[in-house]
Order: C-alpha cells, then sequence, then structure tokens
C-alpha cells in the first residue's frame, strides 16, 4: 500500500524507468517523499518533486554538469550528500540518447 504522504511517479518519469528493465529488475521504494530506483540491485536513480535524477559519480559528473542537467537537493538550505543529477532535456523516451544516460547511472551505481 503507497504512503499517502508519498506522490505516485509521474507517468512520464514511470516510462523513462521502465527503460531499465532491459537492464535487469527494476524495483521502487518510497524514500523521503519521493522514491528510490533499483536496477539489478543498483540505486540508480531517484524521483523527487516531480523530477527524476540520476546516479553520478567522478567520471560522468562532467558529463552530466556539461548537458545542463542540476543536482539533486532535498532541500534549497543545504546541498544532498547523495550525488544525483537531472537527465537532460534532450533524453527522451525511446531515444539512444536516454538508453546512453540509463547506461551512466548504472555504471555510476557499480563503482
Amino acid at each position: 500500500m503507497r504512503d499517502p504522504k508519498t506522490p505516485p511517479i509521474p507517468p512520464d518519469i514511470r516510462a523513462v524507468i521502465d527503460r531499465f528493465e532491459t537492464r535487469g529488475p527494476v524495483r521502487t521504494k518510497a524514500m523521503f517523499g519521493g522514491h528510490g530506483v533499483w536496477c539489478d540491485d543498483r540505486f540508480v536513480a531517484i524521483v523527487f518533486h516531480g523530477a527524476l535524477y540520476l546516479k553520478v559519480n567522478a567520471a560522468t559528473r562532467p558529463l552530466f554538469v556539461a548537458a545542463g542537467c542540476r543536482p539533486f537537493q532535498m532541500s534549497l538550505d543545504r546541498p544532498s550528500r547523495l550525488v544525483f543529477y537531472t537527465l537532460p532535456a534532450d533524453a527522451i523516451v525511446g531515444s539512444d540518447t536516454l538508453d546512453t544516460w540509463l547506461d551512466r547511472a548504472i555504471s555510476s551505481a557499480s563503482r
């Protein structure tokens, strides 16, 4: 049963999350007013306030920054220790671009 304090995952973000399923089993879990996303038991994404954030690491973060992606923050007054960034605007469902970004998130979560 869904926690009434945790909003449902928007359909457009659910469609992106579903793309992870080609890479392994996917599960979501309500956490801190949003959702954590795991693919093949790796924490790969966060859904928070209607936005999807993908896991990054030292190697992939510059790619996300160069693409204009925003870092995850739970609140405006303090930075997050979780290292996740939004998807670039051109990464739409069904595009090779989206698959590249999802693969980067999985790679980041594997290290």
